[in-house]
């Protein structure tokens, strides 16, 4: 995704000089703008669903550590309740 952010970098400079010497309509800047931020945006949202899936991952495995609790472990729990 970093490579992609990058090269849509180049292309959005390149897109500016190119209109700020009359060799391109200005709409093409704002077009190279928009997919720069689209870009961005989706690294964005990648990044906060694998920080979700891994907050999730942990989670299930410490419940399934927990289900696997020693039959002597749990004997004495309910023996003191």
């Amino acid at each position: 995704m970093g490579a992609e952010i990058e090269g849509l970098e180049r292309v959005a400079e390149a897109t500016q000089t190119r209109v700020s010497e009359g060799r391109e309509i200005p709409l093409e800047s704002k077009r190279a703008a928009l997919n720069l931020a689209r870009a961005k945006q989706r690294a964005e949202a990648y990044a906060a669903d694998e920080e979700y899936a891994e907050s999730t991952l942990v989670i299930v495995l410490q419940l399934e550590r927990l289900a696997e609790t020693p039959p002597m472990l749990s004997k004495y729990r309910r023996s003191k309740r």
